[in-house]
């Protein structure tokens, strides 16, 4: 069985650590955020914001559907929080997608 990711591919969970220890210990939480997303960058250069749910304390998470993941090639990721007291945005995460068969 592969690990890999395909286009199409229904489930796969993108998890993004987004709050670092200093805004944890600044008494900040995912869950707390008025916007919780995930910007996405697709192969061709498209973006696209998915909207992100609490995983954690300090992490962003989404569960991917059948339309999501429609093209092979390098996906990026990146958490993005807004509080009333400024917006973080976390590491870019990348997702290598292949079509079907490869």
């Amino acid at each position: 069985m592969s690990t890999k990711t395909y286009v199409g591919d229904i489930g796969t969970v993108i998890s993004l650590r987004v709050l670092d220890d200093v805004a944890l210990a600044d008494g900040l939480a995912v869950s707390a955020a008025t916007t919780r997303e995930i910007l996405v960058q697709k192969p061709d250069g498209t973006t696209l914001i998915w909207t992100g749910t609490p995983d954690g304390a300090d992490s962003l998470s989404y569960t991917t559907d059948s339309d999501d993941l429609d093209a092979a090639g390098t996906w990026r990721f990146q958490g993005r929080l807004v509080f009333a007291s400024g917006t973080w945005k976390g590491e870019t995460a990348k997702l290598r997608v292949y079509d079907a068969f490869r």
